[in-house]
């Protein structure tokens, strides 16, 4: 096996993770937010601000279950980069093996994208999104619920453009395997 079939492997098996961790945090949270509220559960940390809202409640605690996985899936996407980044340095740059020239600029052009949308994302975003979301369920805790909906309207925006960017970002990797 050559070099250069070598590095594009890697490349594409660092790839695979990537995507596979996007889709992941995906799967999970579809789950955890489709399923939990239909429940009926009860918490007493949710008690004073959801009342007897069990699908609030539900969601509250889906949260807490998929916040996890979202952290792994950017920690996880970030050794990859990181690896590709490695990859084209000790390869310089010589990452892609396609015969079409332009086929090979598109290729890199969407991964470049997809490097920038995930540095983006988990050093600007995320710890945004985390103390936004800490402080949201101290509020909800508290039973705050004035300024538990106040901080509410921040993350929903802040959620809205991260889940925008995880698109991107999905299909940015996945248009570097055509």
């Amino acid at each position: 096996m050559t070099w250069i079939r070598i590095r594009f492997t890697l490349l594409l098996t660092l790839l695979t993770v990537w995507i596979a961790a996007m889709f992941a945090s995906g799967v999970v949270a579809i789950a955890a937010f489709t399923s939990l509220p239909d429940l009926e559960l009860s918490t007493p940390a949710a008690e004073a601000f959801y009342g007897d809202d069990t699908e609030g409640v539900g969601r509250y605690v889906a949260g807490f279950v998929t916040n996890p996985v979202f952290v792994a899936s950017d920690r996880i996407r970030s050794v990859a980069a990181i690896a590709i980044l490695l990859l084209i340095v000790i390869s310089r740059g010589r990452i892609l093996d396609r015969r079409c020239r332009v086929l090979r600029y598109l290729a890199g052009a969407t991964l470049k994208l997809g490097l920038v949308i995930l540095a983006y994302t988990v050093i600007v975003l995320a710890p945004d999104i985390q103390t936004t979301l800490t402080a949201w369920r101290a509020a909800v805790t508290d039973g705050d619920v004035e300024r538990g909906a106040a901080i509410w309207k921040s993350f929903e925006v802040l959620h809205t453009i991260a889940s925008t960017l995880l698109r991107i970002e999905f299909l940015t990797m996945v248009a570097c395997f055509v």
